[in-house]
């Protein structure tokens, strides 16, 4: 009885071993880079660094040209942009909401995108505008 106790009490204490040994390797191979990464870094240095090259600049332009209380569309390449950059648009977007039949459509890194009944409102490049509902 006392061998099988002690069985228990030896595995247990290893798997806790084993348990914290694998959290601690995790932070130290990714969160503490991250967390490097942003040490003495301003806000708007934080932000553009999570999102992809250009797009941070892009969603500051959409502050700037879409109304507070107008709801948008995001387009985007989905084999360039991973879809959490998608959450995070619509995040720093707020309080316009992205949804599917809005009077506004945030084209990022898109050529040749069109649409009928729309026009361009806004243009950050040849690749990345804001078409508006035609009136």
């Amino acid at each position: 009885m006392l061998i099988r106790s002690v069985n228990y009490k030896l595995i247990s204490v290893i798997w806790v071993f084993i348990w914290l040994l694998f959290s601690v390797r995790g932070y130290i191979l990714t969160d503490s880079k991250v967390f490097k990464n942003s040490l003495g870094k301003s806000v708007e240095q934080k932000k553009r660094n999570l999102m992809k090259s250009g797009l941070y600049d892009f969603v500051l332009f959409c502050q700037k040209n879409i109304p507070e209380k107008e709801n948008f569309v995001f387009v985007y390449d989905a084999k360039a942009l991973d879809p959490v950059e998608g959450s995070r648009v619509s995040y720093y977007l707020y309080p316009r909401k992205m949804i599917k039949d809005a009077p506004y459509i945030m084209v990022f890194d898109m050529s040749g995108y069109k649409k009928e009944g729309f026009k361009l409102h806004a243009s950050l490049s040849k690749n990345s505008f804001i078409l508006r509902k035609a009136d």
